[in-house]
């Protein structure tokens, strides 16, 4: 079975302030507003990432059990440029599983991690 792409939904209590958070941090773009008359649902979407929003009055409950991870080519840059505008909660440190990351907490509480695996470098000579 191939998976061309995959998506997580997640409750929230705003859609508006959560489509402009990532069009702003994360350059999604709604994909899907549902009902279109009175939405409680939206997919956002970049590229071939996809991300669900259900309108929920339910209190919210373990978001710090609950991550978005994005993986990136241009760790550095992604952090300079991210930092101002979010609340970052864990500083761009080098992992012990071979990867460059930082966190942050989304305007609804949920973490968002992203990240750069290192390459190794390997010597033909090797």
């Amino acid at each position: 079975m191939k998976i061309n792409a995959t998506m997580i939904v997640l409750p929230i209590k705003d859609l508006v302030q959560t489509i402009n958070y990532y069009h702003k941090n994360f350059n999604f773009q709604v994909s899907l507003m549902w009902p279109e008359d009175d939405p409680n649902y939206i997919i956002l979407s970049n590229g071939h990432n996809y991300l669900g929003f259900l309108k929920s009055d339910s209190p919210m409950t373990n978001n710090d059990r609950i991550s978005i991870n994005f993986d990136v080519d241009n760790i550095d840059e992604v952090y300079v440029k991210i930092k101002g505008n979010a609340n970052v909660v864990d500083e761009l440190s080098d992992a012990e599983y071979n990867r460059k990351e930082f966190s942050l907490l989304d305007c609804n509480g949920y973490k968002v991690t992203i990240g750069q695996y290192k390459v190794k470098n390997v010597s033909k000579d090797s």
